[in-house]
């Protein structure tokens, strides 16, 4: 009976351990954005787009680096499964990140806590499909 007391709990203390190790990346990346409260809001926003794209090639690796606009956005919403960056607060990481100006309009409070929300309910393994590439014919069109 001890014995299967003591495999019980070492196999608990190993699951959490386990459970803390594979998701040290996601406290490490909440943390990082909790310390841009306060900042400039177009510092910030800046900041927390840097983040992002660190935390998304961190779990899908370099090829995803060349992304941007609708792209970008659309595995965004596949990789955190969600529809936050192509139709919510989350389309800032786009093509508008890049417009003058749109820090004006915007509550940067409600972006960050948005992207914080989704930090947390990201899923540990890797679950996003890589994009796949354009049809030959179809790069050089893309491409001009």
């Amino acid at each position: 009976m001890l014995n299967a007391l003591l495999a019980a709990a070492w196999f608990g203390l190993w699951a959490w351990r386990r459970h803390r190790r594979r998701n040290a990346w996601r406290r490490e990346a909440i943390a990082a954005l909790d310390a841009l409260s306060g900042r400039d809001a177009a510092a910030r926003l800046v900041d927390m787009a840097i983040l992002l794209r660190r935390v998304v090639r961190g779990r899908l690796g370099e090829s995803v680096a060349s992304l941007d606009g609708e792209a970008w956005l659309e595995l965004l919403d596949r990789c955190f499964d969600t529809r936050w960056f192509t139709r919510g607060d989350g389309r800032l990481f786009g093509p508008a990140l890049y417009r003058r100006g749109v820090t004006a309009s915007i509550d940067i409070d409600a972006v960050q806590a948005g992207l914080r929300s989704q930090l947390k309910r990201l899923p540990t393994q890797r679950t996003a499909q890589l994009p796949s590439p354009a049809p030959s014919g179809l790069a050089d069109v893309a491409g001009s």
